[in-house]
C-alpha cells in the first residue's frame, strides 16, 4: 500500500495530522504492516482502520445487472 493510499484512508478517518505523521513516518521506516498500524490507532483512541476491511463479506454488497424490461418483452 502506498504512502499516498494510508494518508487518503487516515484522513477520511478524521485521524489527527500529527498521527498521520507518525504513521507515515513508520511505514516508511518499516514497511506496511495493517495490524501494527491498527495497534497505534486503537492506544490514541481511533478504531481500526485497516485490519477490520478484510472481515467485510462483499457478497452482502454485490449487486447484480438486470437487464432492461424492454428487451426481456420483446424476447417473449
Amino acid at each position: 500500500m502506498k504512502a499516498s493510499d494510508i494518508m487518503f484512508e487516515l484522513n477520511s478517518h478524521y485521524v489527527n495530522e500529527k498521527v498521520i505523521k507518525h504513521i507515515i513516518k513508520d511505514v516508511n521506516t518499516h514497511g506496511f504492516n495493517a495490524q501494527k498500524i491498527d495497534e497505534i490507532l486503537v492506544k490514541l483512541g481511533y478504531d481500526e482502520i485497516f485490519t477490520n476491511s478484510d472481515d467485510i463479506n462483499y457478497q452482502e454488497y454485490y449487486t447484480e445487472k438486470i437487464s432492461h424490461r424492454r428487451k426481456q418483452l420483446a424476447d417473449e
